[in-house]
This record gives C-alpha cells, structure tokens and sequence, in this order.
C-alpha cells in the first residue's frame, strides 16, 4: 500500500458507523481474547478498532471470531474496559490511501509527496540557469537535509559530484537550488541530469493537521458515497471503484489552498 496521511481512527471518528460488538469483560494489555456482547462473523486477517468514539483505541488483526469471542492475532497494547466499543474497519487502509492520493491530485503534489520522513534518490532534468546553477522541486514535502548531488551535462560526459553544502532550500519547501561552482563544468541554459540523495516529507507528530483533516474528510466522503451513483470514480485494486463528486468539498479546497505546488 502507499502513504496514508490519515489514520484509521481519524477517518472512523469523522463517521457515526454501526458498532460490530461491545466488550462484555475487561481486557488487559498483553491479552489477546475479547469476549463481546453478540456472535460477531469477521474472517481471519479482519482489522478492527478497539476503542471507537472517544474511546482509547488500537487497531487489532483478528485470528478467530467464534461465538462471543474474539482471538487477536498478537497482543493487546493497551487495557480495554468492559463496554469498550469494536468496530469492523477492514476496508478502512483502502480507503485513506484513496483519500491520500485525492490530497496529492489537489495539491499538485507527486504521488505520496506528503509522505513520512525518509530518504530518497531522486533523478531530474533541470535546465541550468545564467550563471549554471540549478533550481529545481523534489517530490517529497518539505526538504530536510540534503546528502548527496551529482550532476552530468550532456549524456556522454563525466558525472560530478556536488558538495551537499551548495545546495540551499527553506524551510517547509520541497523546491531547493544548488550552485554548482566552479569546480562543475556547468554550461548555462543547457538541460542537465541532476541525481539528489535526500531526507524529505514530515514525521507523524509534524505532519500538518490541515492534511491529516482533510484526508480524513475526504476518506469518510468517500466511504459514505461509495454505494452512491456518482460519475467520476477512483479505482483502487484493493477496494475496488470508489465513487466521489467532482468538486472536493469546499472546506477541503479551502484548508489544502495554501499547500498546492507551484510550477517552476
């Protein structure tokens, strides 16, 4: 699966779903039965959230349903008391990741440009400018540190290294400059190859909360007009068609104005 830039709960808490069960005894952490209130029928490897409106919650991975009881596929993390909720979010991982690539169609964002912290490779052609330096965007959001630059000029020449420290980029920005210098034979407004070894994207806790809203939005849009006959769809080959209106909400619109790209 892709980048979610929402979780599980998020997009649960954004919805008023039925309850599969409620918990009828309390469980401790390191547990791995839940006994409920109603015969429950979910199939091995089902996802389900323990704590759901309010509630302290954890997702759990079933291995039996039988009866009244359920059996996790690994240990509780947490204490559930009796009357803790359960709900059925199996297909919920599809559908946040459908409503994180909407976020990066609305963004103008390269796919999964808003994703967690890592480190990535990144090849680009960019046109040098004037004085053969470079301005050019990386897919991810925001630049951190860069590690590593090589640049080659026409095809068959000589691949260079550049020093990380002449590259400059701000804060929050996903676009960076690099000067070559004089040690780089870079020929002005001609088209190079630059390969750029660097830390992009947010951390969980840093992720912006205008993101993690309106992925979450727009993931129980999604969920709630899945059944509805709208015309424009989004496939997924997990979940299958997810159906949507053409126009995102306008809250959505207004909360992601401030984080579209700008083409250089």
């Amino acid at each position: 699966m892709g980048a979610s830039y929402a979780s599980v709960q998020d997009v649960a808490s954004a919805l008023n779903l039925t309850p599969t069960a409620t918990v009828t005894q309390s469980a401790n952490a390191g547990d791995i039965q839940l006994y409920v209130d109603r015969p429950v029928s979910l199939p091995a490897n089902a996802l389900i959230i323990v704590g759901y409106k309010g509630q302290g919650s954890e997702l759990a991975t079933v291995k039996i349903a039988s009866q009244q009881y359920i059996t996790l596929q690994d240990p509780l993390s947490a204490a559930h008391g009796a009357g803790t909720i359960l709900l059925d979010a199996t297909l919920f991982p599809d559908v946040v990741e459908a409503a994180s690539r909407l976020v990066d169609d609305l963004t103008l964002t390269p796919a999964e440009g808003w994703t967690y912290e890592s480190v990535s490779a990144e090849t680009h052609k960019v046109k040098a400018d004037k004085n053969g330096d470079l301005t050019f965007s990386l897919n991810k959001t925001p630049v951190n540190a860069i590690q590593a630059i090589s640049y080659q000029g026409m095809p068959f020449d000589d691949v260079y290294n550049i020093a990380p420290e002449r590259a400059w980029f701000d804060d929050g920005s996903y676009i960076i400059h690099v000067f070559t210098g004089r040690d780089v034979p870079s020929l002005p407004l001609t088209m190079a190859k630059v390969t750029v070894t660097y830390t992009g994207g947010y951390t969980p806790d840093t992720m912006p909360a205008d993101i993690k809203r309106s992925t979450a939005m727009l993931a129980a849009r999604l969920w709630k007009e899945k059944d509805s006959g709208y015309s424009d769809v989004i496939g997924n080959t997990d979940f299958g068609i997810l159906q949507y209106t053409q126009a995102a909400p306008k809250d959505v619109l207004a909360m992601l104005q401030r984080h579209k790209r700008v083409s250089l």
